[in-house]
């Protein structure tokens, strides 16, 4: 090879490392930060199962469709509930906060209850599972891959929020992730089901609250209606 060819070759092969020097060191912009938080909350493994509960009996109002009644019913609604909430990530991942975390049950419908919130239960998720996270090297709250986090908590209805049946409930996890050390704004991770099982035949306690979230007709037709205890 000439001296000609190999300084030719030289200023190529510097320019092309310069070229990638400079795009490894260039700020990312708006679009690549957030492409880089989606990808990193939708690695988040969140699952929810349930160690027990216990129901209550309420009315709620229920439309059984055209031509039929709109008439109160009364169905299972959930008390307690004992779960052990899981999380695992795919990769590293930094936040500034969990801004929401909360289970939610089947058909939610807090405008029905006159209420804004589709979250049930008494005490926030989210707070419980922040104190069960790691921090980085500069304090901020942290998911460290293959290292899942586990909280055991016992959540009860409360005074406030929807009332939910039994039956296929998710968890809703919202997170603000941390990319070049800004936090970007809060995402969704991927929602988990689970079952909150009832027993068909089991008496309980009628409630005089009416704060039922759900699809009454629905969990009307496929649960039955429950036996009140004293009745």
């Amino acid at each position: 090879m000439s001296r000609r060819r190999r300084a030719v070759l030289a200023t190529s092969l510097l320019i092309a490392g310069l070229a990638v020097l400079w795009i490894a060191l260039r700020p990312r912009s708006a679009a690549e930060l957030a492409a880089s938080a989606d990808a990193l909350v939708a690695g988040i493994r969140p699952a929810v199962t349930v160690d027990g509960s216990s129901l209550l009996a309420a009315r709620a109002i229920a439309d059984f469709g055209v031509g039929a009644e709109v008439r109160l019913v009364v169905v299972r609604i959930v008390d307690e509930l004992a779960v052990v909430v899981r999380l695992e990530t795919a990769s590293d991942i930094s936040v500034a906060s969990i801004v929401r975390a909360c289970l939610v049950g089947p058909d939610a419908a807090p405008d029905d209850a006159g209420l804004e919130d589709r979250c049930w239960g008494d005490e926030e998720l989210g707070p419980l599972l922040e104190a069960q996270l790691r921090r980085d090297v500069a304090g901020r709250l942290q998911l460290v891959a293959n290292d899942p986090v586990t909280l055991r908590v016992t959540l009860r209805r409360g005074e406030d929020r929807c009332d939910y049946p039994p039956g296929t409930w998710h968890l809703e996890l919202l997170v603000d992730p941390v990319v070049d050390g800004s936090a970007i704004g809060p995402r969704y991770a991927p929602m988990p089901t689970f079952e909150v099982p009832y027993v068909p035949d089991e008496p309980l306690s009628l409630v005089a609250e009416r704060r039922y979230c759900g699809l009454a007709s629905r969990i009307y037709r496929e649960q039955g209606e429950p036996t009140i205890s004293g009745d």
